[in-house]
């Protein structure tokens, strides 16, 4: 069944419009000033891009620069859970009658396909919140590596010396740091997060004699390493430059697997009665 329905506030492009759904929520108003990125989520969630209700919301989702700028009104009016990504060096918002608690989410720990640590917490009421005394861990689940994302069909610069065939017909090592042979990425292990948009990759190629090639990654595959929904990636590739912008911009944030489980998580360690208002 639903938990309810919730409220998404970002500035910028973010996965939280599609994740709710994934967590239980139906999604009834998204606060933005990005006006391409709201009329994607409209195709998503139609009743959305009129505003929605946001007035009986049964949590609340985005970043902790947006709940650091709400004002007080609103937490008066929605003492619900309040779920947000942390950058480095950031704050939690603090609220009198409120607590909050952060974990770090390992992406590649969570099916990912980055190595990258990812930051999230929340904010429950007094009344609401669920008093741990030893959190349990997140389950750590198998890494995927880049090469589930990558598209044989792009053309790339073919791969023909003898030292780069040979590093490719050895088994890659089993490890959680990314792998590189002559500064080139090898697709067959987990991604760095940082520079992985500019990042030269060895890539399996139809197009090169050797069957592989070197490039970059393409948008899609970009996006697929950060786990946009590939109905989303197809919808956003049909709108030519302004979709291909929006998904590198999807990119920059925390990735949907972070955001689906470390959402979940938290809400389950954290709210008392595991999560739904009483």
């Amino acid at each position: 069944g639903s938990r309810g329905s919730c409220l998404v506030l970002s500035s910028t492009p973010t996965l939280w419009p599609f994740v709710v759904r994934a967590l239980g929520f139906d999604l009834a108003s998204l606060i933005t000033n990005d006006a391409v990125f709201k009329s994607v989520v409209g195709d998503v969630h139609p009743r959305v891009v009129g505003g929605g209700d946001s007035g009986s919301v049964q949590a609340v989702f985005g970043s902790a620069v947006e709940m650091s700028q709400l004002p007080r009104d609103h937490w008066v009016q929605h003492r619900v859970p309040h779920v947000y990504t942390l950058d480095e060096n950031e704050d939690l918002p603090h609220r009198k009658g409120w607590v909050s608690n952060t974990c770090d989410f390992l992406h590649n720990g969570m099916g990912g396909v980055t190595n990258a640590s990812f930051s999230m917490g929340v904010s429950v009421p007094e009344e609401r919140h669920q008093i741990l005394s030893q959190p349990a861990p997140f389950p750590r689940q198998a890494a995927a590596s880049l090469w589930n994302v990558m598209d044989s069909t792009v053309h790339a610069a073919a791969v023909t010396d003898t030292d780069t065939i040979a590093w490719l017909e050895r088994t890659p090592a089993d490890c959680d740091r990314p792998q590189f042979f002559r500064r080139i990425l090898d697709p067959r292990g987990v991604a760095p997060r940082k520079g992985l948009e500019t990042m030269k990759v060895l890539a399996p190629c139809v197009f090169s004699p050797t069957k592989w090639g070197v490039r970059q990654l393409s948008s899609k595959e970009l996006a697929g390493a950060f786990d946009v929904p590939i109905l989303m990636q197809e919808r956003l590739m049909r709108m030519g430059p302004a979709g291909e912008q929006l998904m590198r911009g999807l990119c920059k944030g925390h990735p949907g697997k972070v955001l689906h489980l470390g959402g979940d998580h938290l809400l389950t360690l954290f709210c008392r009665g595991g999560w739904s208002v009483g």
